[in-house]
């Protein structure tokens, strides 16, 4: 069994996602920022679950909001031709 990280640490590793978003090139960190703050509220609410079902949430977070991340950009952002 995995121990269950306390939510806290869940936020921790969202405020560290963001930091590489900006620092990083490209978008994709910021949608397993979000998935790590969402995991961190589930863990807050449900402190007892099990550390696999805390991880199993996270990756299941994380594809879906990179999926409906990805579709908000492309149709939200309009294209330019200057960078």
């Amino acid at each position: 069994m995995i121990p269950a990280l306390p939510f806290w640490s869940w936020w921790i590793a969202a405020v560290v996602l963001s930091i590489a978003e900006v620092l990083l090139p490209g978008a994709f960190f910021i949608w397993l920022a979000l998935a790590a703050a969402a995991t961190g509220l589930i863990v807050l609410v449900t402190p007892d679950g099990a550390g696999e079902y805390h991880l199993i949430a996270f990756a299941v977070l994380s594809v879906l909001a990179w999926v409906f991340g990805r579709r908000f950009v492309r149709r939200h952002l309009a294209a330019t031709d200057r960078p």
